[in-house]
């Protein structure tokens, strides 16, 4: 059996100088499942989370002379969201809100479907947390 490009893992990967407070974000601020760390050295250093259906892995800001410094770009995107879908949606909204997390838009119905609310991590980039509606 053929094995298509769509058979494969999705992973949004952010490079970050904030590494342990980025890890610790979506770890203890999300409860993500870690999936795998590496640590072998100050610069080779990441985690993968477990995200819905994919994957959101965290990488310490290579250093230039190292491979990965040409291959990985750091700084944040524009124009980007991650977006996790959950199940229970008051649920998340009120752990979210337990954990004093930055919120950038509260909890609300969205015109296509959705019920979710936007946080902010620690660099600055947007994290959509959504639930389908049961219409």
């Amino acid at each position: 059996m053929e094995v298509s490009m769509f058979d494969r893992e999705f992973r949004f990967i952010i490079i970050t100088e904030k590494y342990e407070e980025t890890v610790a974000f979506y770890r203890d601020g999300l409860d993500l499942p870690v999936k795998e760390t590496r640590e072998k050295g100050p610069s080779d250093r990441s985690t993968l989370f477990g995200a819905s259906s994919g994957i959101i892995e965290v990488v310490a800001t290579p250093l230039f002379s190292d491979p990965a410094g040409e291959l990985l770009t750091a700084g944040l995107p524009r124009g980007t969201t991650i977006g996790i879908e959950v199940e229970d949606m008051d649920e998340w909204y009120e752990k979210i809100r337990a954990k004093h997390l930055h919120l950038r838009k509260g909890l609300s119905d969205l015109p296509w479907g959705h019920r979710g609310f936007s946080i902010s991590d620690p660099n600055g980039m947007a994290v959509y947390i959504f639930s389908k509606n049961q219409k």
